[in-house]
């Protein structure tokens, strides 16, 4: 029972720590006058009451600050009650330990680190990150532990790389055949590398790659200096580069120059036939006006009155394969715009304007640039077979492109000159033979459509000559690959069948019968993997599946040398400019093979 300050009304204090300063109010009689509700027995103030005091402890924060500070400062002095076995011992498992971690566990999270390192292209001396060791500390509820040092990591490492290494030419040597690519790169420190990835088709007919090696060269990139460099490889892919070619010529092995870098040479042929010069320097100098100018852009989104946001405008890198076809696809994506804007703020631009003739060529140029483009990322790919696919892509290309009456001519002057460069350079280059055998043998190919009559029957007879040259020197075997999974009977039984009249071996096929066989097998649809084919079919005709191993396996592009640059540009940045080149090629290497 408690009082109000001034003696007239009753109250019955609440439980818990505020029992001193909220009561309900009471009757004459002594009884509860609302369980609802609550009063503070210093200013007579009601409030509604479910049980909860945060309101309660406003108001005594709000009107009576000395009475909050009493509740507040009772509330620090109130004993702590002794927690049972179970909580002590729960309190006890998220301790933090003092206790060194194990050999074993320190040795996990060494080989754990060196692995990020290795694929994320982490700096090695992140071990001496601070934040880090405090963020494994907390994760091991052990405030002893420490990160290993920058000679541990190196060490780490270096035992990564020799494993991994062991691994790679096992595999690499138990393959039949190995394609490369290769190109020259130099780094921010002014250090020149020279790239070689390695492709094959491993037993189980996946197609396999993998970085061999980042190598630094200290000697000029001439031709016999190149040279050293290649070994013994069943083909060689590299850019259009002078050294690069006379470098592989002097090797003598077959050379493949990259097909989507020939491509785009001859898309810039073709440019300068259809005289694009002013057109293009147009557009380069309206991307420009918005690219160098964030108040020019904010004028120019205002005039966007499309509902889909305006992207942002492209410019052409003459470096970039397809830049020039990003950049006239960004301008006409915000034609509308742009047009909007020369009319509104024109005063602020001062180069020539696009005119109407100009956006019908951008249009027409955009078309045709797009087949060019798809045709250049299915070249560009690693994953697939991809050297079949170089001849009948160019016949594609022919037959898509074909020039119409109504076609303005600088379409025709462009189109026709870009296409009979591209067949050039296919057709005039030393490996042609690869690309035109690795056509006959993809299933999807086989018809030979792609060639005319003289070179189908020059590359059927090739296909046959190689395949005989491979049984006489054993690198192909005539005998099925079912033979291994057939239970042989008893001996008796099988002199028995010794006893034959027959002097020669009738139910071996000859070479050029599994050959006629093959041409007669149904062609698989353009979506199929060929790779996927040859498994199913390899014990059918096992001389061609070895030279199909030899030739699916080369890229036509040297697209992955440029990815490995990539991501030696994401290692050998401006802060690590300096790299040891042992620790670059290292690092570029793991950041593949682990992934």
């Amino acid at each position: 029972m408690a009082t109000s300050s001034d003696g007239n009304v009753k109250y019955k204090a609440i439980t818990g720590r505020l029992s001193n300063y909220f009561g309900f109010k009471l009757t004459e009689d002594g009884s509860v006058l609302s369980v609802g509700n609550v009063c503070c027995m210093t200013c007579g103030k009601t409030f509604a009451y479910h049980g909860s005091n945060t309101s309660l402890m406003y108001h005594l924060q709000r009107a009576h600050p000395v009475q909050h500070q009493k509740v507040l400062e009772g509330s620090s002095k109130k004993p702590s009650v002794p927690s049972s076995t179970s909580s002590r011992q729960i309190g006890n498992f998220f301790r933090p330990s003092e206790r060194p971690v194990s050999v074993q566990l320190q040795s996990d999270i060494n080989t754990s680190l060196a692995n990020w390192i290795a694929t994320a292209g982490r700096p090695i001396s992140i071990v001496e990150d601070k934040g880090l060791e405090q963020t494994l500390r907390i994760a091991l509820q052990n405030d002893s532990y420490t990160l290993p040092s920058r000679r541990t990591t190196d060490g780490v490492l270096g035992k990564m790389y020799d494993s991994k290494l062991a691994d790679l030419k096992t595999t690499v040597g138990c393959s039949h055949a190995l394609a490369i690519t290769s190109d020259f790169w130099t780094s921010l420190g002014n250090e020149a590398y020279c790239g070689i990835t390695g492709h094959w088709i491993n037993a189980d007919w996946e197609l396999s790659s993998a970085v061999l090696e980042c190598r630094h060269v200290v000697e000029r990139h001439f031709a016999a200096n190149v040279a050293e460099v290649f070994e013994n490889f069943a083909a060689v892919i590299t850019d259009n580069a002078r050294n690069m070619t006379s470098a592989v010529a002097l090797t003598g092995f077959p050379h493949i120059p990259c097909m989507a870098h020939s491509l785009q040479l001859s898309i810039l042929h073709g440019f300068k036939v259809a005289d694009t010069d002013v057109l293009f320097a147009k557009c380069r100098k309206v991307v420009g006006h918005f690219k160098h100018s964030s108040a020019n852009t904010a004028e120019l989104m205002s005039c966007n009155e499309s509902e889909s946001p305006l992207n942002k405008l492209q410019q052409d890198v003459p470096t970039h394969w397809n830049s020039i076809f990003i950049m006239i696809q960004s301008l006409l994506k915000a034609k509308d715009a742009i047009v909007a804007y020369m009319t509104k703020f024109g005063k602020k631009y001062s180069g020539p304007k696009l005119l109407d003739s100009d956006w019908e060529k951008i249009s027409k140029y955009s078309e045709v640039l797009e087949l060019f483009c798809q045709a250049t990322v299915a070249l560009g790919g690693e994953k697939y077979v991809s050297c079949s696919s170089v001849l009948p892509l160019l016949s594609a290309l022919r037959k898509h492109m074909t020039v119409h009456d109504d076609d303005p001519g600088y379409i025709a002057r462009f189109t026709a000159a870009a296409l009979d460069d591209f067949q050039v350079r296919v057709t005039g280059m030393n490996g042609v033979e690869i690309l035109r055998i690795a056509t006959a043998l993809d299933p999807r190919y086989k018809t030979l459509r792609c060639l005319t009559p003289d070179e189908k029957d020059q590359t059927w007879t090739v296909v046959g000559n190689k395949v005989s040259v491979a049984v006489a020197t054993g690198q192909a075997s005539v005998v099925s690959n079912d033979e291994s999974d057939t239970v042989h009977e008893p001996m008796k039984k099988r002199l028995k069948l010794m006893d034959s009249d027959c002097d020669t071996d009738e139910s071996i096929e000859s070479a050029g019968e599994e050959l006629a066989r093959y041409k007669c097998e149904k062609k698989l649809p353009d979506g199929e993997d060929p790779l996927l084919w040859w498994k199913m079919n390899e014990h059918r005709f096992p001389r061609l599946a070895v030279l199909a191993r030899s030739v699916l396996c080369v890229p036509a592009t040297s697209v992955p040398c440029e990815r490995l640059f990539s991501s030696a540009g994401y290692i050998v940045n401006k802060t690590r400019s300096s790299l040891d080149p042992n620790t670059v090629n290292m690092l570029v290497c793991l950041r593949d093979w682990c992934r």
